[in-house]
């Protein structure tokens, strides 16, 4: 079903329990999709079923300096979107797969949306599932990261679930390349991790089939609908700013480590939102140096770690 929130038929009016999936791995058009969802529930659930393509989705009190590697991240063309829910930093790609539970709180808890997931994984072969924190875990290693959203009685519960994702890439994107000092949003806790085709024959079809079976189980009536790139909103164009990516850092303090021919160098740079707020410079270097000019041309400019690299070198003739 091709659907676009512009059109003169408004798709998210329709009062009924939904099963929703959708063919394309834009995060910013997946992630609108979801808010609309939230944004127009009534009394209903919407079960959404979603990827991404190359992403790292951070919390929306995360600091996007603190948790990726930016430098990494725009050589191999990683996407960076920040979510609606709080919660750590993930890493997205065709071997994950995403789940949304959109529901009225005078109707149900979250426990019966957990349930059906559980319940999905034992059918497909995989138990000893335990839930810890804000996580699911089978023999000691996560493969499900959970986050959550509420507003008045509407709750938005949703997460990842890793069938065959490159646990690599994880590890590559998901790590700074500075050194975290403070934060005053959250940082991501990374645990040992795995895929749960490790375990069991299962696939992301599998994985949806067996959700959908288990949701209309439960909601007999729920109907089913799909989305592709035709999708356009307002919102598509939110999630894919920017701007309003690094609008969202909360103030943070990093270290950058720069080694040179005068000696090794480690920047102390403070930054709120996407602005340098401050850099103290130490060094093990016996040359003696001032670092006035450089301070005072990088103070209320964006941060960028590789440009700032490269103007310290350049103006030191490193």
């Amino acid at each position: 079903m091709m659907l676009n929130a512009d059109s003169d038929t408004d798709p998210f009016t329709d009062s009924m329990n939904k099963f929703v999936t959708t063919t394309t791995n834009n995060p910013s058009v997946n992630l609108a999709l979801e808010e609309t969802f939230f944004n127009e529930l009534s009394s209903d659930v919407i079960v959404y079923m979603w990827q991404n393509k190359n992403t790292i989705v951070i919390g929306n009190n995360q600091n996007s300096f603190l948790e990726c590697n930016i430098p990494a991240c725009k050589q191999d063309k990683v996407k960076i979107v920040r979510r609606m829910t709080g919660g750590g930093a993930v890493f997205h790609d065709m071997g994950n797969l995403n789940f949304t539970f959109v529901f009225n709180t005078d109707q149900y808890k979250i426990d019966t949306f957990l349930n059906i997931i559980v319940k999905s994984l034992n059918d497909l072969g995989i138990s000893n599932v335990e839930s810890q924190r804000n996580d699911l875990i089978v023999n000691g290693k996560k493969f499900s990261g959970h986050a959550y959203y509420l507003e008045d009685n509407r709750f938005l519960f949703h997460g990842t679930l890793l069938i065959n994702s490159d646990l690599n890439k994880l590890t590559k994107y998901l790590t700074p390349s500075v050194t975290k000092l403070k934060n005053k949003g959250i940082d991501s806790v990374r645990k040992r991790v795995v895929n749960l085709s490790e375990i069991t024959d299962v696939s992301i079809q599998s994985m949806i089939d067996q959700i959908r079976i288990n949701c209309k189980a439960v909601f007999p009536d729920m109907k089913e609908e799909s989305y592709d790139n035709s999708y356009t909103s307002k919102l598509s164009e939110k999630y894919s700013d920017l701007k309003l990516l690094t609008k969202g850092n909360p103030h943070g303090q990093l270290r950058l480590d720069i080694k040179t021919s005068l000696g090794n160098f480690s920047l102390l740079v403070s930054t709120n939102e996407d602005l340098i707020t401050g850099i103290e410079i130490y060094s093990d270097a016996l040359k003696r140096l001032d670092y006035t000019k450089f301070i005072a041309e990088h103070i209320d400019q964006p941060y960028d770690e590789t440009k700032l690299k490269d103007d310290f070198e350049k103006s030191f003739n490193c």
